[in-house]
């Protein structure tokens, strides 16, 4: 029996060299989508609203790594961009609730849960639609909202029915 020891362990090694290695794999390790224009990184792009048609919180991470400052505007289809100006080999947060301003987006088309195309662009490297989500402003995108974070569930509207 001890001698079909390392014939098994050999067998079972096997496996290890026919799967990838997870570490190699790409993926969001955050809540948003993120995405590179030139020398401009968006990272964790999401909107934070608490209902279909009401105004949202754009949330992300600019990070410029060329040598001159970057304008970067994100907008919903149709909408009014937000600017924002990342200075050279820096990040800016899009929003910031502790440091103000807030980026906010008029009539979010879908409700918390959805997805929003959000449209990007830099001077120098063109632009980009980007599908991010929209999330509830619960922690810890809560702080986000323009009433803070909500506690509890939304209630659902009354129906309007026979009675029944």
């Amino acid at each position: 029996m001890a001698a079909l020891a390392p014939i098994a362990a050999l067998a079972l090694a096997g496996c290890q060299w026919t799967s990838t290695v997870q570490t190699d794999e790409a993926y969001e390790p955050a809540d948003g989508r993120s995405t590179t224009l030139g020398g401009v990184q968006v990272n964790n792009l999401l909107v934070v609203s608490d209902r279909k048609g009401g105004e949202g919180t754009l949330v992300g991470l600019g990070v410029n790594k060329t040598n001159q400052d970057v304008e970067v505007s994100f907008a919903l289809a149709g909408g009014q961009p937000i600017r924002i100006e990342i200075p050279s080999h820096s990040s800016k947060q899009i929003s910031d609730p502790d440091n103000g301003p807030m980026s906010t987006l008029p009539n979010i088309p879908v409700e918390p849960g959805g997805l929003v195309d959000v449209d990007i662009v830099t001077a120098g490297a063109g632009g980009q639609s980007l599908r991010v989500p929209v999330l509830a402003p619960y922690p810890p995108y809560g702080d986000y909202h323009e009433s803070g974070p909500l506690t509890h569930a939304p209630t659902a509207p009354a129906a309007h029915g026979d009675g029944h």
